[in-house]
């Protein structure tokens, strides 16, 4: 009997043990390691966390970078090109430009921020020390060409429905690249004997007299010969013969906004109801500054090599100008990648900026291209 009762206590005194819970000591121990391990965990998703952020803030102005690069290289290669590209040809601008810089043939032109006076459109629009730049080319969207001899007339027939409007400014060429015009529709006109039809295969540069209603309307219906507005007595009677082709003209003008956030904009030639309209894009957001040199080649020495690179200020032949370098300095749009740091100094080609004490995140990219047709 007491051998059976000394079994049932140590049985209860076992179970009393295996019941017993954690200390006050051992509690505050857990709960300590607890909170390290949380500590340490959340360190490291705010570590994982401002890298995610930094490399995707790095990403997209790498991102913005590049189609601000592309914007400006495929329109730098296209500077000057006329159909029929090059300098050789002749070329016979009608348009009354009176000296705007809308309507000039020059494939390339610039203006120093800064330094030099910008034109009325682009006067204030432009970033403060931003350089602006100005290509000038055929649009090779949308190309017709003549069915027939025009005969020294003022009526071209494309053949086709085309979609050039009243008010338009075109380029044609010769097949031969030997004549190039320039030239705002007057009219466009359907040739067909069914009036009905309303297809309308042809169009019309007549003269400033003939088309008041326009503007800037043409000084002279004569596309032959190289001349502009301002010596009109050197246009020439020709005929463009079958084959020869006709572009919109393409003009724009390259400049950092003035704007918060700063963009990456162009003003380009367009049109409404028969009047030249100026309209304005916005390509890339969060760009602060753009700036350029000109790759000259000042000696007629036939090899066509870039003797200096200079300021736009500094061209005095805009002809001379093969080659062009330029700088930007693209900024992020996420504040959240760093915190508010002192100011940095970048260098973009020839100039130095300094910017402002914020949370941006900053980036120069660049590109060099070669005017091909102010190539031989």
């Amino acid at each position: 009997m007491k051998a059976g009762v000394g079994r049932d206590a140590m049985s209860i005194t076992t179970g009393r043990q295996a019941c017993t819970g954690l200390s006050l000591i051992e509690l505050l121990i857990a709960l300590t390691l607890g909170l390290f391990i949380v500590a340490a965990l959340g360190q490291l998703y705010r570590g994982s966390s401002k890298t995610y952020r930094l490399n995707e803030t790095q990403a997209q102005i790498n991102e913005n970078g590049r189609f601000a690069i592309d914007f400006l290289s495929s329109d730098l290669r296209m500077a000057g090109y006329l159909s029929c590209g090059g300098p050789s040809a002749r070329i016979g601008n009608s348009v009354n430009a009176n000296g705007h810089w809308l309507y000039s043939t020059r494939g390339i032109e610039g203006f120093e921020g800064g330094v030099d006076t910008l034109p009325e459109e682009l006067d204030g629009a432009a970033r403060n020390g931003t350089d602006v730049l100005i290509l000038r080319h055929t649009a090779v969207d949308v190309e017709r060409a003549l069915v027939e001899a025009d005969n020294g007339g003022t009526i071209m027939n494309l053949g086709l429905q085309h979609p050039f409007q009243t008010g338009e400014v075109l380029v044609v060429s010769n097949p031969s690249c030997t004549q190039t015009g320039l030239f705002q529709v007057t009219r466009v006109v359907n040739t067909n004997d069914d009036e009905a039809t309303d297809v309308f295969d042809a169009i019309e540069h007549d003269n400033a007299a003939a088309t008041e209603t326009l503007s800037p309307g043409n000084c002279s219906s004569a596309l032959f010969g190289s001349f502009d507005c301002s010596t009109p007595g050197k246009a020439q009677s020709g005929t463009y013969p079958r084959g020869s082709v006709v572009n919109r003209y393409a003009v724009h003008a390259y400049y950092i906004s003035a704007s918060d956030p700063p963009t990456l904009a162009r003003k380009r030639l367009s049109h409404h109801g028969g009047l030249v309209t100026i309209a304005t894009d916005n390509l890339v957001g969060d760009v602060e500054n753009l700036q350029i040199l000109y790759g000259r080649d000042t000696t007629d020495d036939g090899e066509d090599s870039i003797d200096d690179y200079v300021t736009a200020n500094q061209v005095t032949d805009w002809e001379q100008v093969i080659s062009v370098r330029f700088a930007l300095l693209m900024r992020s749009t996420d504040t959240r990648a760093r915190a508010a740091a002192d100011q940095q100094t970048f260098t973009l080609l020839d100039t130095t900026v300094t910017s402002p004490t914020d949370a941006h995140l900053r980036r120069v990219l660049g590109g060099l291209v070669a005017l091909r047709n102010h190539l031989p």
